[in-house]
Formats: C-alpha cells, structure tokens, sequence
C-alpha cells in the first residue's frame, strides 16, 4: 500500500509541476541595416511556437530588439530564437547565461536548423526541424527534464498542427512606428517547388507547398486587432487555386496585407486588389522583361511593389548597381530593399564558397546582407559594399524612404476605408 501511495503521490506531484511550468522565449538583438528605416516587426516564429505548450503553462515573450532583456530571472525552460543568422551570436551568449545559472535552454530557428551541432554547444537542446512534428516528445521530456539533444524529424507536419500564434504575449505599443501599428505576420503555407538562389526554404521546410486549412487562417486574421497582415510564406504564386480560395476568404474580413510573390494572371491581381493586397514584394537580382512586366501588372491594378535587391551575384560586376538604380527609377517601384548577397550557413552556395576559398569569414552577427561575407567574382568586397551604399542613397536621394512609405500606408488606408464604405 505504501508503494502504492508513493507511486500516486509521484504522479501527482508530476501533474503539478507540469501545470506550474514557467517557460520564457528570447528573440536576440541583431544588427539592422543601417539604410533601412528603423521599424521592428514581432517574432511570428517564437509566438507560433508558445501556441504549442498547455494552457496552464505560464509562458512569456521577450523581444530584444524592442525593449531591454532581463537576464536574471529563472524560468523553468527558456527558448532562444535563431531566426536569423545574425542574431546566432547574440542567442548565444544569452543561453550561456541562462545554462550558467542551471536554467535549461531551448534553441530553434534557421540558423539552429542549419547548424544544429554547433547552437547545441549553447543549449540543453536544439529544435533542428518544424516543431509541430516533433512536439508530442519533445513536451514530454521538458516536463520529465531530460531534454535529448538535437530533436530532428525525417518528414514534414501536417499544417492542420499549427497553432494561432499567441499574439496576447506581444506588448503591441512597442511595434509601432511614428505612431503607426506595425504588420501582424501570419503564415498560411510552407515549402517551395522553386529552387531559387540563394534560398534555404527547401532545404528546411521541403520541395512541396503545404497549407493549413485556409479556414483556420482565416479565423486567426479575423481575431488579430489589426488592419495591416504581412503573409509571410515565401512565395504564395505556387498554387493558382489556393490563391482564388484564400484571396476569395480573405476579402469579407477588410484588412489590407503584404506578401511575397503572387501570380500575375489578371484574374488572381483582381481577387487580390479586392481582398486587400497593398504591396508585393517582388525579387529583382537581374534586369529582364519578365520583371518589367510583373512590376507594370502589378502597378496596373492598383498594387505597389517593393523591390528587393539582391547584389553581388556572379554576374554582376561594379557597373551593375547604375543599371539597377536605374530601372527601379523607370518602374517607378514603390520601395527598394537592397541587400548584399549572404549565404546561409551550410547549404549549397555557402558550401560552394568556401570550397572555393571565397569565404572570408563565419562572424555571423556581420551575416545581416548589409557585409560582404564572400568574396565577389566581378568586383571586390569593398566594391560590393561601396555599390551597396550608393544604391541606398541614390534610389531614395530624391524621395526619402520615410516619405515613399508614408505615401503607400496612405494609399492603402484610403483603399480600406473606401472598402468598409461600401460595408
């Protein structure tokens, strides 16, 4: 009876420290562009992620990019995102700090993914795939306090596993800019059919577009307290149908949103002005006719673009960033985003370079686009980062980014008010 007793009294104990579990995320401070115009946006991936654990678990979000890290707290299990290559070095020496006091530390994110071996030098355990899939064992140990190392998975979850992302964690007044609301990221889809350089995505998130149920993601847009959505998924032009399906959904909810590529056809541009599309984001690492016309389609129907520069690619030599400047101006793009060309760690270009002794080095808080990492095949580094400043200054020379910007939010303002009109 008395082992009974104890058996009984251990499993009760076990439930109460799994109600009482205190769980704290970490998005690391990293370095910004220095041309961009400062704004932050808030961690879609570490609010996705405090969708996963219980309800009765006490979780909290701390974003270092917009408020001052406290280090000297003791949660039951704190979780460091290494979204960004960048921000590695900074997750870092936090997780050192937290394993110092014998807190455990959880590590995801890109840069975890990529490098699983060597954030694990940092952590009690690195999440190296899409959490969802491994989340089932991964809970388990947490609460039993035997983290296993690096958890991996051999296939992809189904999307129907994804969680609202636990907004309510957000201190929302410090994702704001000039008095604005910042976007509320949200995710409807994951994996790319296309191979395009220098991407990562299919190497992490697979060679075949998954969707969550576009009902779920409607419902989750419809709860944000927000008039501005950036769907985050890399390229949404992958399935013509999935586009009319959500594009169809999303118009009866009056929000305006951001995205990454979307099929130019005339009947999806249509659905998307009506839905609410304000910007697309449009990748431009060459001057083509193809690109000439999606921008002029785009621009047709009412939807800006914002360019995004990729330089210092192997074809591209000192007389390339005149030439680039110079047909964003004729497009008339809304917004440009230059960055300089940065491999992710551990996947085929960056292999590629440094095979080739073309690596200059592996800082990577510098790994933020705004340094040559490699070294060019046209020019030199210092060429490269020359030409990057100067097509910064010059595209917005005559048109500052802060007033190109007020313009678009603006315009998009004024397109949502005239659709809740007619409510």
């Amino acid at each position: 009876m008395a082992a009974a007793r104890t058996g009984q009294d251990a499993r009760v104990d076990k439930e109460r420290c799994h109600s009482r579990m205190k769980i704290k995320l970490i998005s690391p401070k990293w370095e910004k562009l220095p041309f961009q115009t400062p704004f932050n946006l808030a961690p879609l991936g570490l609010t996705t992620l405090a969708g996963l654990f219980p309800e009765e678990w006490e979780v909290t979000l701390q974003d270092e990019n917009v408020e001052e890290l406290d280090l000297s707290d003791s949660p039951d299990l704190v979780c460091v995102s290494t979204l960004l290559t960048a921000q590695a070095p900074r997750g870092y020496l936090i997780a050192d700090a937290y394993r110092s006091r014998g807190v455990k530390v959880l590590i995801g994110g890109i840069h975890a993914s990529l490098m699983p071996e060597e954030a694990k030098e940092h952590a009690d355990a690195v999440i190296a795939c899409e959490a969802e899939k491994v989340w089932n064992r991964l809970e388990k140990d947490i609460v039993a306090g035997t983290l296993k190392g690096i958890y991996r998975a051999r296939s992809f979850p189904g999307l129907h596993a994804v969680r609202h992302a636990r907004r309510d964690l957000l201190k929302r007044n410090l994702y704001e800019f000039k008095g604005i609301q910042m976007f509320d990221l949200v995710e409807a889809t994951r994996g790319c059919t296309y191979a395009c350089y220098p991407c990562c995505v299919p190497k992490l998130r697979g060679t075949n577009q998954r969707f969550r149920p576009v009902s779920d993601v409607i419902e989750e847009i419809r709860s944000i307290p927000n008039d501005k959505i950036f769907i985050v998924d890399n390229c949404l032009r992958q399935s013509r149908e999935h586009q009319i399906e959500f594009f169809t959904a999303l118009k009866d909810l009056h929000k305006v949103w951001v995205a990454h590529p979307i099929s130019d056809d005339d009947d999806i541009l249509k659905l998307a002005k009506e839905s609410g599309a304000w910007y697309i984001y449009q990748a431009i690492d060459r001057i083509s006719d193809t690109i000439r016309d999606r921008i002029r389609k785009f621009h047709d129907f009412g939807i800006g673009v914002e360019g995004t520069i990729l330089l210092g690619r192997d074809n591209h030599d000192t007389s390339f960033f005149k030439r680039m400047v110079d047909f964003l101006l004729e497009m008339e793009v809304e917004i440009a985003e230059f960055t300089i060309l940065t491999p992710f760690p551990n996947v085929g270009l960056f292999k590629r370079l440094q095979k080739s002794g073309r690596i200059i080095h592996t800082d990577w808080a510098k790994y933020n686009t705004a340094n040559a990492v490699f070294r060019p095949k046209l020019m030199t580094p210092e060429q490269l980062e020359e030409g990057y400043r100067w097509s910064w200054e010059t595209f917005y020379g005559e048109n500052p980014q802060k007033a190109r910007m007020a313009a678009l939010h603006i315009r998009a303002m004024s397109d949502l008010a005239s659709r809740k009109s007619k409510i």
